[in-house]
Protein backbone atom coordinates (compact mmCIF):
# COMPACT_ATOMS: atom_id res chain seq x y z
CA UNK A 1 0.00 0.00 0.00
CA UNK A 2 1.17 3.56 -0.69
CA UNK A 3 1.43 6.19 2.00
CA UNK A 4 -1.68 6.98 4.04
CA UNK A 5 -2.89 10.23 5.57
CA UNK A 6 -5.15 10.43 8.62
CA UNK A 7 -7.16 13.44 9.81
CA UNK A 8 -8.44 13.08 13.40
CA UNK A 9 -11.50 15.20 14.25
CA UNK A 10 -13.35 15.80 17.48
CA UNK A 11 -17.03 15.17 17.97
CA UNK A 12 -18.79 18.18 16.48
CA UNK A 13 -20.75 18.79 19.67
CA UNK A 14 -17.47 19.33 21.52
CA UNK A 15 -15.60 21.15 18.79
CA UNK A 16 -13.59 24.33 19.30
CA UNK A 17 -14.88 25.23 22.74
CA UNK A 18 -12.34 28.02 23.01
CA UNK A 19 -14.56 29.88 20.52
CA UNK A 20 -17.67 29.37 22.66
CA UNK A 21 -17.58 32.91 24.01
CA UNK A 22 -17.92 34.34 20.50
CA UNK A 23 -19.75 31.73 18.41
CA UNK A 24 -22.74 29.51 18.99
CA UNK A 25 -22.31 25.74 18.96
CA UNK A 26 -23.84 25.62 15.48
CA UNK A 27 -21.35 28.14 14.12
CA UNK A 28 -18.42 26.31 15.69
CA UNK A 29 -19.55 23.07 14.08
CA UNK A 30 -19.79 24.85 10.71
CA UNK A 31 -16.21 26.13 11.10
CA UNK A 32 -14.96 22.60 11.88
CA UNK A 33 -16.72 21.13 8.85
CA UNK A 34 -15.43 23.89 6.56
CA UNK A 35 -11.83 23.43 7.74
CA UNK A 36 -12.07 19.65 7.39
CA UNK A 37 -13.22 20.04 3.79
CA UNK A 38 -10.29 22.36 3.07
CA UNK A 39 -7.74 19.93 4.53
CA UNK A 40 -9.22 16.89 2.76
CA UNK A 41 -9.35 18.77 -0.53
CA UNK A 42 -5.65 19.66 -0.31
CA UNK A 43 -4.66 16.13 0.73
CA UNK A 44 -6.45 14.59 -2.22
CA UNK A 45 -5.15 17.15 -4.69
CA UNK A 46 -1.58 16.48 -3.55
CA UNK A 47 -1.89 13.02 -5.12
CA UNK A 48 0.66 11.61 -2.66
CA UNK A 49 -1.49 9.32 -0.60
CA UNK A 50 -2.97 6.00 -1.53
CA UNK A 51 -5.69 6.59 1.06
CA UNK A 52 -6.95 9.49 3.16
CA UNK A 53 -8.72 8.57 6.40
CA UNK A 54 -10.96 10.63 8.70
CA UNK A 55 -11.12 9.21 12.22
CA UNK A 56 -13.70 10.59 14.63
CA UNK A 57 -16.18 9.52 17.29
CA UNK A 58 -18.81 11.51 15.35
CA UNK A 59 -20.62 9.50 12.68
CA UNK A 60 -22.05 12.67 11.10
CA UNK A 61 -18.59 13.32 9.63
CA UNK A 62 -18.82 10.19 7.49
CA UNK A 63 -20.62 12.18 4.79
CA UNK A 64 -17.85 14.80 4.69
CA UNK A 65 -15.25 12.05 4.31
CA UNK A 66 -17.11 10.29 1.51
CA UNK A 67 -17.78 13.57 -0.27
CA UNK A 68 -14.03 14.15 -0.36
CA UNK A 69 -13.22 10.62 -1.56
CA UNK A 70 -11.87 9.67 1.85
CA UNK A 71 -12.43 6.76 4.20
CA UNK A 72 -14.22 7.21 7.52
CA UNK A 73 -13.15 5.27 10.61
CA UNK A 74 -15.21 5.38 13.77
CA UNK A 75 -12.99 6.12 16.78
CA UNK A 76 -13.31 3.57 19.58
CA UNK A 77 -10.97 5.11 22.20
CA UNK A 78 -10.84 8.46 23.94
CA UNK A 79 -8.59 11.30 22.86
CA UNK A 80 -6.44 12.33 19.94
CA UNK A 81 -3.58 9.96 20.78
CA UNK A 82 -5.96 7.01 20.97
CA UNK A 83 -7.48 7.95 17.61
CA UNK A 84 -4.09 8.12 15.86
CA UNK A 85 -2.88 4.89 17.51
CA UNK A 86 -6.04 3.15 16.34
CA UNK A 87 -5.45 4.17 12.72
CA UNK A 88 -1.71 3.46 12.97
CA UNK A 89 -2.37 -0.13 14.02
CA UNK A 90 -4.97 -0.53 11.28
CA UNK A 91 -2.80 0.77 8.40
CA UNK A 92 0.23 -1.25 9.57
CA UNK A 93 -1.89 -4.39 9.35
CA UNK A 94 -2.98 -3.28 5.86
CA UNK A 95 0.63 -2.82 4.74
CA UNK A 96 1.02 0.98 4.65
CA UNK A 97 4.59 2.19 4.18
CA UNK A 98 4.08 5.58 5.85
CA UNK A 99 1.43 7.49 7.78
CA UNK A 100 0.92 11.25 7.87
CA UNK A 101 -1.23 12.66 10.67
CA UNK A 102 -2.71 16.01 9.60
CA UNK A 103 -4.86 17.99 12.01
CA UNK A 104 -8.17 19.14 10.57
CA UNK A 105 -7.94 22.78 11.65
CA UNK A 106 -5.27 24.12 9.24
CA UNK A 107 -7.57 25.41 6.46
CA UNK A 108 -4.91 27.36 4.53
CA UNK A 109 -2.80 24.27 3.80
CA UNK A 110 -2.19 23.65 0.10
CA UNK A 111 -1.24 20.52 -1.90
CA UNK A 112 2.22 22.00 -2.45
CA UNK A 113 2.83 22.04 1.29
CA UNK A 114 2.45 18.27 1.49
CA UNK A 115 4.66 17.90 -1.57
CA UNK A 116 7.33 19.97 0.17
CA UNK A 117 7.14 17.77 3.25
CA UNK A 118 7.65 14.71 1.07
CA UNK A 119 10.53 16.18 -0.94
CA UNK A 120 12.64 16.93 2.11
CA UNK A 121 13.83 13.34 2.40
CA UNK A 122 13.28 9.83 1.03
CA UNK A 123 15.14 8.07 3.81
CA UNK A 124 13.43 5.33 5.78
CA UNK A 125 12.91 5.47 8.65
CA UNK A 126 12.24 9.18 8.89
CA UNK A 127 10.01 11.65 10.70
CA UNK A 128 8.90 15.00 9.25
CA UNK A 129 7.20 17.53 11.53
CA UNK A 130 5.35 20.76 10.93
CA UNK A 131 4.82 22.76 14.13
CA UNK A 132 1.99 25.10 15.02
CA UNK A 133 2.54 28.61 16.32
CA UNK A 134 1.38 27.39 19.74
CA UNK A 135 3.92 24.58 20.14
CA UNK A 136 1.75 21.79 18.83
CA UNK A 137 2.23 19.44 15.87
CA UNK A 138 0.00 20.22 12.90
CA UNK A 139 1.52 17.60 10.59
CA UNK A 140 3.42 14.48 11.63
CA UNK A 141 4.75 12.21 8.86
CA UNK A 142 6.19 8.86 9.98
CA UNK A 143 7.83 6.28 7.76
CA UNK A 144 7.24 3.56 8.73
CA UNK A 145 3.95 4.39 10.54
CA UNK A 146 5.37 3.33 13.91
CA UNK A 147 8.72 5.14 13.57
CA UNK A 148 8.10 7.06 16.81
CA UNK A 149 5.32 6.92 19.42
CA UNK A 150 2.49 9.45 19.29
CA UNK A 151 2.64 12.22 21.91
CA UNK A 152 -0.09 14.76 21.13
CA UNK A 153 -1.07 17.21 23.83
CA UNK A 154 0.56 20.29 25.30
CA UNK A 155 3.94 21.07 23.64
CA UNK A 156 3.59 18.02 21.40
CA UNK A 157 6.13 19.36 18.90
CA UNK A 158 8.91 19.20 21.55
CA UNK A 159 7.75 15.75 22.64
CA UNK A 160 7.87 14.41 19.08
CA UNK A 161 11.31 15.94 18.57
CA UNK A 162 12.56 14.22 21.72
CA UNK A 163 11.00 10.89 20.71
CA UNK A 164 12.77 10.98 17.32
CA UNK A 165 16.08 11.90 18.94
CA UNK A 166 15.80 9.15 21.54
CA UNK A 167 14.91 6.61 18.83
CA UNK A 168 17.73 7.85 16.56
CA UNK A 169 15.24 8.38 13.75
CA UNK A 170 16.23 10.93 11.05
CA UNK A 171 14.15 14.02 11.77
CA UNK A 172 13.14 16.98 9.61
CA UNK A 173 11.00 20.03 10.34
CA UNK A 174 9.19 22.20 7.80
CA UNK A 175 6.99 25.20 8.49
CA UNK A 176 5.32 28.08 6.71
CA UNK A 177 2.45 30.46 7.44
CA UNK A 178 -0.12 28.03 6.03
CA UNK A 179 1.03 24.93 7.91
CA UNK A 180 1.53 26.77 11.18
CA UNK A 181 -1.90 28.42 11.43
CA UNK A 182 -4.33 26.21 13.32
CA UNK A 183 -7.68 27.68 14.30
CA UNK A 184 -8.49 27.65 18.01
CA UNK A 185 -9.29 31.22 19.05
CA UNK A 186 -11.00 34.36 17.81
CA UNK A 187 -7.57 35.83 17.06
CA UNK A 188 -6.88 32.84 14.82
CA UNK A 189 -10.12 33.53 12.95
CA UNK A 190 -9.09 37.14 12.42
CA UNK A 191 -5.74 36.01 11.03
CA UNK A 192 -7.55 33.58 8.69
CA UNK A 193 -9.85 36.40 7.59
CA UNK A 194 -6.85 38.58 6.75
CA UNK A 195 -4.79 35.90 5.00
CA UNK A 196 -7.74 34.59 2.99
CA UNK A 197 -9.44 37.89 2.23
CA UNK A 198 -10.57 36.60 -1.19
CA UNK A 199 -12.36 33.60 0.30
CA UNK A 200 -10.36 30.90 -1.51
CA UNK A 201 -11.03 28.32 1.20
CA UNK A 202 -14.31 27.04 2.62
CA UNK A 203 -13.29 28.27 6.06
CA UNK A 204 -12.26 31.66 4.70
CA UNK A 205 -15.62 32.12 2.97
CA UNK A 206 -17.48 31.07 6.08
CA UNK A 207 -15.55 33.51 8.27
CA UNK A 208 -16.44 36.28 5.84
CA UNK A 209 -20.08 35.31 6.24
CA UNK A 210 -19.81 35.56 10.01
CA UNK A 211 -20.06 39.33 9.81
CA UNK A 212 -19.39 39.88 13.49
CA UNK A 213 -15.92 38.42 13.07
CA UNK A 214 -15.26 40.47 9.97
CA UNK A 215 -16.33 43.70 11.64
CA UNK A 216 -14.27 43.09 14.76
CA UNK A 217 -11.25 42.41 12.54
CA UNK A 218 -11.80 45.75 10.82
CA UNK A 219 -12.71 47.72 13.92
CA UNK A 220 -10.84 46.06 16.81
CA UNK A 221 -11.63 47.25 20.33
CA UNK A 222 -13.58 50.30 19.21
CA UNK A 223 -17.01 49.15 20.30
CA UNK A 224 -18.19 49.82 16.78
CA UNK A 225 -20.26 47.06 15.17
CA UNK A 226 -20.10 44.84 18.22
CA UNK A 227 -18.52 41.44 17.67
CA UNK A 228 -21.36 39.57 19.33
CA UNK A 229 -25.10 39.93 19.65
CA UNK A 230 -26.86 38.21 22.48
CA UNK A 231 -30.34 36.84 22.89
CA UNK A 232 -32.44 37.55 25.94
CA UNK A 233 -31.01 34.37 27.47
CA UNK A 234 -27.48 35.72 26.97
CA UNK A 235 -26.35 33.15 24.38
CA UNK A 236 -24.30 34.37 21.46
CA UNK A 237 -26.41 34.43 18.32
CA UNK A 238 -25.94 35.32 14.69
CA UNK A 239 -28.16 38.09 13.36
CA UNK A 240 -26.43 39.05 10.14
CA UNK A 241 -26.35 35.67 8.47
CA UNK A 242 -30.05 34.86 8.63
CA UNK A 243 -31.78 34.13 5.32
CA UNK A 244 -34.12 36.76 3.88
CA UNK A 245 -37.02 36.67 6.35
CA UNK A 246 -38.36 40.22 6.46
CA UNK A 247 -41.80 40.38 4.87
CA UNK A 248 -40.94 43.79 3.49
CA UNK A 249 -37.80 42.44 1.82
CA UNK A 250 -39.68 39.45 0.41
CA UNK A 251 -42.53 41.59 -0.92
CA UNK A 252 -40.11 44.07 -2.44
CA UNK A 253 -38.11 41.25 -4.03
CA UNK A 254 -41.25 39.73 -5.56
CA UNK A 255 -42.45 43.09 -6.87
CA UNK A 256 -39.10 44.09 -8.37
CA UNK A 257 -38.35 40.72 -9.96
CA UNK A 258 -41.93 40.31 -11.22
CA UNK A 259 -42.05 43.77 -12.79
CA UNK A 260 -38.61 43.30 -14.33
CA UNK A 261 -39.72 39.96 -15.75
CA UNK A 262 -42.85 41.52 -17.27
CA UNK A 263 -40.82 44.31 -18.88
CA UNK A 264 -38.40 41.74 -20.26
CA UNK A 265 -41.26 39.67 -21.73
CA UNK A 266 -42.63 42.74 -23.44
CA UNK A 267 -39.29 43.96 -24.79
CA UNK A 268 -37.17 40.83 -25.41
CA UNK A 269 -38.54 37.74 -27.14
CA UNK A 270 -36.80 35.44 -29.61
CA UNK A 271 -38.90 33.54 -32.20
CA UNK A 272 -38.74 29.74 -32.17
CA UNK A 273 -36.91 29.04 -35.50
CA UNK A 274 -39.00 26.05 -36.59
CA UNK A 275 -41.43 26.26 -39.55
CA UNK A 276 -45.03 26.10 -38.40
CA UNK A 277 -44.18 27.13 -34.85
CA UNK A 278 -43.37 30.81 -35.42
CA UNK A 279 -46.04 31.77 -32.86
CA UNK A 280 -43.79 30.41 -30.06
CA UNK A 281 -41.25 32.71 -28.41
CA UNK A 282 -38.22 32.18 -26.17
CA UNK A 283 -38.73 34.54 -23.24
CA UNK A 284 -35.72 35.67 -21.17
CA UNK A 285 -38.06 36.81 -18.40
CA UNK A 286 -38.34 33.28 -17.05
CA UNK A 287 -34.68 33.50 -16.05
CA UNK A 288 -35.58 36.41 -13.77
CA UNK A 289 -38.44 34.51 -12.10
CA UNK A 290 -36.24 31.46 -11.51
CA UNK A 291 -33.44 33.62 -10.11
CA UNK A 292 -35.87 35.13 -7.59
CA UNK A 293 -36.87 31.58 -6.65
CA UNK A 294 -33.25 30.53 -6.03
CA UNK A 295 -32.21 33.60 -4.03
CA UNK A 296 -35.31 34.52 -2.02
CA UNK A 297 -37.16 31.19 -1.87
CA UNK A 298 -40.34 29.59 -3.25
CA UNK A 299 -42.69 32.25 -1.89
CA UNK A 300 -40.93 35.08 -3.70
CA UNK A 301 -40.46 32.96 -6.83
CA UNK A 302 -44.18 32.26 -7.14
CA UNK A 303 -45.14 35.81 -6.14
CA UNK A 304 -42.76 37.19 -8.77
CA UNK A 305 -44.46 34.94 -11.35
CA UNK A 306 -47.84 36.28 -10.17
CA UNK A 307 -46.68 39.91 -10.48
CA UNK A 308 -45.21 39.00 -13.88
CA UNK A 309 -48.60 37.69 -15.03
CA UNK A 310 -50.67 40.56 -13.63
CA UNK A 311 -48.36 43.18 -15.14
CA UNK A 312 -48.47 41.51 -18.57
CA UNK A 313 -52.24 41.95 -18.62
CA UNK A 314 -51.71 45.71 -18.73
CA UNK A 315 -49.17 45.57 -21.55
CA UNK A 316 -49.91 45.08 -25.25
CA UNK A 317 -49.35 41.43 -26.21
CA UNK A 318 -49.94 39.36 -29.34
CA UNK A 319 -52.42 37.14 -27.49
CA UNK A 320 -54.30 39.14 -24.83
CA UNK A 321 -55.47 37.25 -21.72
CA UNK A 322 -54.37 33.85 -22.98
CA UNK A 323 -50.75 34.86 -23.63
CA UNK A 324 -50.04 36.15 -20.08
CA UNK A 325 -51.95 33.19 -18.61
CA UNK A 326 -49.87 30.66 -20.58
CA UNK A 327 -46.70 32.45 -19.50
CA UNK A 328 -47.82 32.26 -15.84
CA UNK A 329 -48.53 28.53 -16.18
CA UNK A 330 -45.18 27.93 -17.90
CA UNK A 331 -43.24 29.61 -15.09
CA UNK A 332 -45.21 28.20 -12.16
CA UNK A 333 -45.16 24.61 -13.43
CA UNK A 334 -41.40 24.86 -13.86
CA UNK A 335 -40.94 26.36 -10.36
CA UNK A 336 -43.24 23.71 -8.91
CA UNK A 337 -41.08 20.98 -10.43
CA UNK A 338 -37.92 22.63 -9.10
CA UNK A 339 -39.47 22.71 -5.63
CA UNK A 340 -40.33 19.00 -5.85
CA UNK A 341 -36.77 18.22 -6.96
CA UNK A 342 -35.41 20.29 -4.07
CA UNK A 343 -37.63 18.39 -1.64
CA UNK A 344 -36.53 15.02 -3.05
CA UNK A 345 -32.88 15.99 -2.68
CA UNK A 346 -33.07 17.36 0.86
CA UNK A 347 -35.37 14.63 2.21
CA UNK A 348 -34.36 11.49 0.31
CA UNK A 349 -30.75 11.92 -0.78
CA UNK A 350 -29.16 14.13 1.89
CA UNK A 351 -25.88 12.66 3.07
CA UNK A 352 -25.44 10.51 -0.01
CA UNK A 353 -24.83 12.99 -2.80
CA UNK A 354 -23.32 16.37 -3.53
CA UNK A 355 -24.87 19.72 -4.32
CA UNK A 356 -24.63 19.25 -8.08
CA UNK A 357 -27.02 16.31 -7.79
CA UNK A 358 -29.47 18.62 -6.02
CA UNK A 359 -29.38 21.15 -8.85
CA UNK A 360 -29.71 18.35 -11.40
CA UNK A 361 -32.79 16.98 -9.64
CA UNK A 362 -34.35 20.43 -9.57
CA UNK A 363 -33.71 20.79 -13.27
CA UNK A 364 -35.10 17.37 -14.20
CA UNK A 365 -38.26 17.82 -12.13
CA UNK A 366 -38.73 21.38 -13.38
CA UNK A 367 -38.47 20.29 -17.02
CA UNK A 368 -40.76 17.27 -16.52
CA UNK A 369 -43.41 19.25 -14.66
CA UNK A 370 -43.52 21.96 -17.31
CA UNK A 371 -43.75 19.58 -20.26
CA UNK A 372 -46.34 17.26 -18.70
CA UNK A 373 -48.65 20.02 -17.46
CA UNK A 374 -48.26 22.69 -20.11
CA UNK A 375 -48.48 20.44 -23.18
CA UNK A 376 -52.15 19.41 -22.53
CA UNK A 377 -52.94 23.08 -21.83
CA UNK A 378 -51.42 24.00 -25.21
CA UNK A 379 -53.63 21.35 -26.79
CA UNK A 380 -56.74 22.94 -25.34
CA UNK A 381 -55.63 26.38 -26.56
CA UNK A 382 -54.99 25.05 -30.07
CA UNK A 383 -58.39 23.41 -30.31
CA UNK A 384 -60.65 25.85 -28.48
CA UNK A 385 -58.90 29.20 -28.98
CA UNK A 386 -57.28 28.83 -32.41
CA UNK A 387 -60.00 26.44 -33.62
CA UNK A 388 -57.51 23.88 -34.91
CA UNK A 389 -59.12 20.70 -36.26
CA UNK A 390 -59.37 18.19 -33.42
CA UNK A 391 -57.70 15.39 -35.36
CA UNK A 392 -54.60 13.39 -34.61
CA UNK A 393 -53.02 14.33 -37.94
CA UNK A 394 -53.19 18.02 -37.07
CA UNK A 395 -52.88 18.10 -33.28
CA UNK A 396 -50.22 15.45 -32.61
CA UNK A 397 -47.37 17.11 -34.59
CA UNK A 398 -48.11 20.38 -32.84
CA UNK A 399 -48.19 18.76 -29.41
CA UNK A 400 -44.83 17.08 -30.05
CA UNK A 401 -43.29 20.28 -31.37
CA UNK A 402 -44.64 22.34 -28.46
CA UNK A 403 -43.44 19.71 -26.00
CA UNK A 404 -39.90 19.93 -27.44
CA UNK A 405 -40.09 23.73 -27.29
CA UNK A 406 -41.14 23.64 -23.63
CA UNK A 407 -38.31 21.24 -22.80
CA UNK A 408 -35.70 23.48 -24.48
CA UNK A 409 -37.16 26.60 -22.86
CA UNK A 410 -37.19 24.94 -19.42
CA UNK A 411 -33.51 23.98 -19.72
CA UNK A 412 -32.52 27.53 -20.69
CA UNK A 413 -34.75 29.06 -18.00
CA UNK A 414 -33.13 26.95 -15.24
CA UNK A 415 -29.51 26.57 -16.31
CA UNK A 416 -28.98 30.31 -16.80
CA UNK A 417 -30.30 31.18 -13.29
CA UNK A 418 -28.01 28.54 -11.79
CA UNK A 419 -25.06 30.19 -13.54
CA UNK A 420 -26.19 33.72 -12.68
CA UNK A 421 -26.79 32.99 -9.00
CA UNK A 422 -23.46 31.17 -8.80
CA UNK A 423 -21.71 34.27 -10.16
CA UNK A 424 -23.61 36.51 -7.75
CA UNK A 425 -22.66 34.29 -4.82
CA UNK A 426 -19.00 34.38 -5.78
CA UNK A 427 -19.12 38.17 -6.08
CA UNK A 428 -21.03 38.63 -2.81
CA UNK A 429 -20.44 36.13 0.01
CA UNK A 430 -22.99 38.07 2.08
CA UNK A 431 -25.69 37.39 -0.51
CA UNK A 432 -24.67 33.73 -0.61
CA UNK A 433 -24.95 33.53 3.16
CA UNK A 434 -28.51 34.86 3.10
CA UNK A 435 -29.83 33.18 -0.05
CA UNK A 436 -32.52 30.56 0.42
CA UNK A 437 -30.98 27.93 -1.81
CA UNK A 438 -27.43 27.77 -0.45
CA UNK A 439 -27.86 26.60 3.12
CA UNK A 440 -30.09 23.54 2.59
CA UNK A 441 -28.38 22.46 -0.61
CA UNK A 442 -25.06 22.48 1.22
CA UNK A 443 -26.67 19.97 3.54
CA UNK A 444 -26.04 21.95 6.70
CA UNK A 445 -29.65 21.97 7.84
CA UNK A 446 -29.96 18.20 7.63
CA UNK A 447 -26.60 17.68 9.30
CA UNK A 448 -27.33 20.10 12.12
CA UNK A 449 -30.71 18.53 12.78
CA UNK A 450 -28.97 15.18 13.11
CA UNK A 451 -26.35 16.70 15.42
CA UNK A 452 -29.00 18.30 17.62
CA UNK A 453 -30.71 14.95 18.15
CA UNK A 454 -27.55 13.21 19.23
CA UNK A 455 -26.21 12.82 22.73
CA UNK A 456 -22.81 14.32 23.43
CA UNK A 457 -19.88 12.10 22.44
CA UNK A 458 -16.50 11.83 24.08
CA UNK A 459 -14.12 13.91 22.12
CA UNK A 460 -10.53 14.36 21.08
CA UNK A 461 -8.58 16.84 23.19
CA UNK A 462 -7.02 19.93 21.72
Amino acid sequence: MREVAVVPVKSLTEAKKRLAGALSSEDRQSIVIAMLNDVLHSLNRANLFGQVIVVSPDNTLEYEAEKNHSRFVRQVGDGLNAAVRQVTKMVVEEGASALSCVLGDIPLVEPGDFEELHRISRWKPRVVLSPSLKGGTNVLMRSPPEAIPIAYGRWSYAKHLRAAQEGRVPLYSVSNERLSLDIDTVDDLRILRQRDSMGRTNAGRLVKQLSRISREAIYPNTGRNSFMSRSSAGRATMTDREPFKSKTVLAAGAAVFGALAAATTWLVQVPYPVPGFEFLRFDAAEVIDATAFLIFGPEVGFLAALVHWLTLNFLPTALPVYGPLLKFLAVTTMLLGMLVGYWAFTHLLTGRTGMNVGFTLMGVFGLTSRVLILTPVNYLVLVYVFNAPNTAAVVNPYLIGIGIFNAIHAVISMVVPFIVTGALFRASPELKAKAWITGPLRLRSAMRSSIARRNGNKSLPQ
